[in-house]
């Protein structure tokens, strides 16, 4: 058995796509998934199945939730060993305020002409990296990522990528979940 995270883009935010966890984990358990815990109200899961392909996973579960909940809603599936380096190699792991520090989630590789048209572009004290390898926008923001132009649908609309966005202590609790 594998273990991985699947996060869910959408859910519960400013009382659209509302989906309790109680039956996100249930419908989970329906299709068969394993081990299935569930944190906080945004959508993020921790499971295990057969080892298979990530994608094909979303997928699967995407189907799921429009079928028995009648919401279109983007689902990122990452394993165990990607979230653990995706943690590990932060360039902004150093800095003492973590609170600033997130994670945009990318469902695919950016075309690297994408990266290119935004790698530069100054967004004052708020700064990203992008590891296009493990598929995730390292996001630094010290004053409030809630006002930073450096948001999820930035990087979807210029990456033209599907993505989410998670912030230190979530990818750190869905680690800790799949220990």
């Amino acid at each position: 058995m594998a273990k991985y995270i699947a996060v869910l883009r959408g859910i519960n935010v400013g009382g659209k796509n509302k989906l309790k966890m109680e039956a996100l984990r249930d419908m989970m358990t329906d299709l068969k998934f394993k081990n299935v815990s569930t944190y906080i109200q945004s959508g993020n899961l921790a499971f295990t199945t057969i080892k298979a392909d990530q994608k094909k996973i979303a997928v699967k579960i995407e189907k799921a939730i429009l079928k028995k909940f009648d919401l279109t809603v983007p689902v990122l599936v990452k394993n165990q060993e990607q979230i653990k380096c995706i943690l590990e190699n932060g360039p902004y792991n150093d800095n003492s305020h973590a609170k600033g520090i997130f994670f945009t989630l990318l469902e695919e590789k950016a075309e690297q002409e994408n990266i290119d048209q935004i790698v530069n572009m100054d967004f004052g004290d708020d700064v990203f990296t992008i590891d296009n390898q493990n598929g995730v926008v390292y996001i630094y923001c010290p004053s409030s990522y809630h006002k930073t132009k450096i948001s999820n649908n930035f990087f979807e609309k210029k990456l033209k990528v599907k993505a989410t966005t998670r912030n230190l202590n979530t990818m750190r609790k869905l680690l800790e979940m799949l220990n």
